[in-house]
């Protein structure tokens, strides 16, 4: 199909997803559409890739919150956090490791394509509000470390590309934080924006299509400006466990394994 008509096509699909009723999401996405969705966010393609992406985004964006994550962000959100559900977790779980391979297998693919990670950061964002438990959160947090590793260990050359990914890792982290009023974790997410504000801005959100550099910026993967998975599953930790005592509701088994 010519690119003209996949844009045609896909403007359609991406229509028809926004007028789409969703209440649960576990009620409301049959099995075939979600097969055929992950299969074009699968897809090598660029085209069939965003729109994959935009349809799954209308249909999960019960609360009306997308254009809020159209571009990451790192702090000043105006969105509605939805109620949970302990169906649509369940539905969430179900679909988890998918979502991870597509999520992965994206960033390989169109890694250095702005509009398409930017698409990716919006769904789950998205996913991020309309399932807010610590199930989701633990595997946000764990999507946001991979596609930092992604680019720390690929040895991309695009330079650009990589601020855009790692832009995306903080909007990802600081939401989560923002969601879940998790102290402790926005302590150590803060710790590492403030680092990059002094010696790599480059690697915060906003996105940008052209960087400028100072004399003083760092442009090699100092350790210190990146997160660490021990200290990213402390915060977490640390914030569902304080949960659990107000509420009885989400309890941490131990670090590492989420229990609703």
């Amino acid at each position: 199909m010519e690119d003209d008509a996949l844009l045609e096509f896909g403007s359609i699909g991406e229509y028809a997803a926004l007028r789409y009723h969703t209440q649960r999401l576990s009620e409301s996405i049959p099995e075939e559409l979600m097969e055929t969705i992950m299969t074009m966010m699968l897809s090598e393609n660029p085209y069939h890739h965003m729109f994959g992406y935009r349809i799954i985004q209308n249909i999960t964006d019960r609360h009306y919150n997308r254009l809020e994550f159209e571009n990451p962000r790192g702090v000043n959100y105006n969105i509605r956090v939805a109620k949970y559900s302990a169906r649509d977790r369940q539905y969430y779980k179900k679909h988890r490791l998918n979502i991870y391979r597509i999520l992965i297998a994206g960033l390989k693919h169109h890694y250095n394509r702005k509009i398409n990670l930017e698409n990716m950061y919006t769904y789950l964002a998205i996913t991020c509000v309309e399932i807010p438990c610590s199930y989701v959160a633990s595997s946000i947090v764990s999507f946001a470390m991979a596609m930092q590793e992604f680019v720390l260990q690929a040895h991309l050359t695009n330079m650009v590309a990589c601020h855009h990914v790692h832009s995306i890792v903080m909007a990802l982290m600081s939401l989560v934080c923002y969601v879940h009023k998790a102290e402790v974790f926005y302590n150590y997410v803060a710790l590492i924006m403030e680092r990059r504000s002094e010696w790599a801005p480059h690697l915060n959100p906003p996105i940008k299509v052209v960087y400028s550099y100072a004399q003083h910026h760092i442009l090699w993967n100092k350790p210190d400006l990146f997160f660490e998975d021990w200290e990213a599953r402390y915060g977490l930790w640390k914030c569902f466990r304080t949960v659990s005592k107000k509420t009885n509701k989400i309890y941490y088994t131990k670090p590492g394994k989420v229990a609703i």
